[in-house]
């Protein structure tokens, strides 16, 4: 491997870095997170981007769509339904329709 030039400025950063004092107890300072958040903010422009414009839009699509399944569902289950009652077949009755078939 090629040792690094001595004039080189990795080489001379890295260095630098290596030799200087390590600080255990740095903390961020006050409103830190606050001002990045707004920088964020200034950079995005604050408008929403493209998908989440189709986002939103989905969302609401689909809260439409559960809303009037739920709601067809409701409407057929609550009218009355004409079902056919199952008669009870007796023993006799089986023994007859076998003998007369």
């Amino acid at each position: 491997m090629n040792s690094p030039n001595p004039s080189d400025p990795w080489a001379r950063l890295t260095r630098a870095a290596r030799s200087a004092p390590a600080r255990q107890d740095e903390t961020v300072p006050f409103g830190f997170a606050t001002r990045v958040v707004a920088r964020a903010a200034e950079v995005s422009g604050g408008g929403r981007s493209f998908v989440e414009k189709f986002a939103f839009r989905a969302v609401a699509v689909a809260a439409l769509l559960a809303l009037g399944s739920v709601g067809l569902e409701l409407t057929q289950t609550s009218s009355p339904r004409a079902t056919a009652q199952p008669t009870e077949a007796t023993a006799d009755d089986a023994l007859s329709a076998l003998v007369n078939a």
